[in-house]
């Protein structure tokens, strides 16, 4: 009798936890956060995970896992362009550029200067050459320069100002609409600054900063 009454109490017991951990299980599992309370606005998802600043592109250095030990290999990060500036035209046929944007030592004046352009010597000396327009946009000032000759301001859509400097004379007005390729000027002579072969002095400014000509045209 003591034996039969200890045995079903023994499957009770084991029916109890059984039950008791079903129970708790499904408590867990239909668990409700707390409402916020009044001074407290809820969160949301948005504020959770805040939205990520791409990095600008860079070489890194890693780990190779073929290299042996301590070694590393360079990878480098290629970064995705969302738009480039066009490449203006070369505005002196069959020139050459002659001086970079650079220091200079200058005959004329004795002394080391900095040219802020670059200048492009035409192929023939032989009576006036025509200089071309880099790149379509508008023109927002010709006026004479007493050290540059004629110089011509042409600003275009890329938010970059072109000046033409030492041309003899200007084909185009202020507030003129001009197209890449189009004619802008003349050279038939050397700026004063700078005698000798008559030259383009051509200079790209962005804002208030001087930029390298030569990375904005198609060089030869």
């Amino acid at each position: 009798m003591k034996k039969s009454f200890f045995r079903n109490l023994n499957k009770v017991l084991i029916l109890a936890i059984v039950l008791f951990g079903i129970v708790g299980t499904y408590r867990r599992m239909t668990a409700v956060a707390p409402l916020p309370s009044d001074n407290e606005p809820p969160v949301s998802l948005t504020e959770v995970s805040p939205p990520v600043t791409p990095q600008p592109a860079q070489q890194v250095a890693r780990q190779s896992p073929t290299a042996g030990e301590g070694l590393v290999e360079a990878v480098e990060v290629v970064p995705v362009v969302a738009a480039e500036v066009s490449l203006g035209a070369f505005p002196v046929k069959d020139g050459k550029i002659t001086r970079t944007m650079d220091w200079y030592w200058s005959e004329f004046y004795r002394d080391w200067r900095y040219h802020g352009g670059i200048d492009i010597e035409p192929a023939t000396e032989s009576g006036p050459v025509t200089v071309y327009c880099c790149t379509s946009g508008m023109v927002q000032e010709v006026q004479e320069d007493e050290f540059m000759g004629v110089v011509v301001e042409v600003s275009s859509g890329e938010g970059l100002r072109w000046r033409y400097g030492g041309l003899s004379a200007a084909k185009v007005s202020k507030g003129e609409k001009v197209l890449r390729g189009n004619a802008i000027g003349t050279l038939t002579g050397a700026p004063a600054a700078e005698p000798g072969t008559p030259h383009l002095h051509l200079e790209v400014w962005k804002g208030g900063e001087q930029l390298d000509p030569a990375r904005y045209i198609e060089t030869r």
